[in-house]
């Protein structure tokens, strides 16, 4: 069978057993011993699962593995319902969670999930569009945030996402707020003030921010190193002067449909930017 089936076969096989059970089929033989080890519940992707409440009931129930558990993928459970989120309360050790796409999951379903494991360092959200505000502050709760997905969350404003960060961003290494439009002078305003820290931050696709609002990334965010403001349209050289100023670690940078109001200088867009760019790491435009 493929690694992957492997791996789901165990995690069926343990969620059916207690502890002491889980000890004595590690016994059985060194293939068995690796597929149950503790590593080996860590990374628990269920991405697409059918009956996935069943499972998780199940699986919950299990201290013995439940409690190894660091990340899990429910991205694309057409079939979870809020309700099932209750049973990762079970899972203590919890940092990690992906709810991509998750069709049934509401502003009330990520309450239930912020109130029950409120430690939690990762979570995406991406294409969820009907999320609201709500949502945003029921994460403002999780302050051992590292990782932020809010990619396609549409109907979230620019206060709301400022206020998100400067309640739950003081950690944070990476930030996705790709297709937000409404991405502005709060939201990145907050991202300055807050997320000294900030690595990496994706805007694909925010169109309206401007450089008085990107400046302050230049002023408070001097590790990042990957910057995505593809379809920028409000953008402009002295934006992107201000972030390579501030920014030195900054290696990736994306510029696709790159829309400045500066092209009657008789310099490219590009060059300036290169030329303000050397004394960081290399950066890919």
């Amino acid at each position: 069978s493929e690694p992957g089936e492997t791996r789901m076969w165990a995690v069926e096989f343990s969620s059916c057993l207690d502890h002491v059970e889980v000890c004595v089929a590690k016994r059985v033989c060194k293939a068995w011993q690796t597929m149950l080890s503790r590593k080996g519940f860590e990374n628990l992707n269920l991405e697409g699962k059918a009956k996935i409440g069943e499972f998780l009931l199940r699986f919950s129930q299990n201290s013995a593995v439940a409690s190894d558990v660091r990340h899990i993928s429910l991205r694309f459970c057409d079939e979870l319902e809020e309700s099932d989120l209750k049973t990762l309360e079970s899972f203590r050790n919890l940092e990690s969670i992906n709810l991509d796409y998750c069709q049934k999951i509401s502003d009330e379903g990520i309450r239930e999930l912020a109130r029950r494991v409120p430690r939690l360092r990762y979570i995406s959200l991406f294409w969820m569009p009907w999320l609201s505000g709500k949502t945003a502050r029921c994460l403002h709760g999780l302050d051992h945030l590292r990782v932020l997905n809010l990619s396609g969350l549409t109907h979230l404003t620019d206060k709301e996402v400022g206020n998100l960060v400067m309640a739950a961003g003081r950690r944070l290494v990476s930030i996705d707020l790709t297709r937000m439009k409404s991405i502005g002078e709060a939201s990145l305003g907050a991202i300055g003030q807050t997320c000294s820290k900030l690595q990496t931050l994706r805007m694909y696709s925010c169109e309206r921010f401007t450089d008085a609002a990107i400046s302050h990334l230049g002023k408070g965010c001097p590790e990042l190193q990957v910057l995505d403001v593809c379809g920028a349209k409000a953008l402009t050289d002295e934006g992107m002067i201000n972030i390579a100023s501030g920014c030195r670690r900054l290696n990736t940078l994306n510029l696709t449909w790159y829309h400045t109001h500066a092209r009657h200088t008789s310099r490219s867009v590009t060059g300036i930017i290169v030329s303000k760019l050397r004394d960081c790491a290399p950066a890919y435009l």
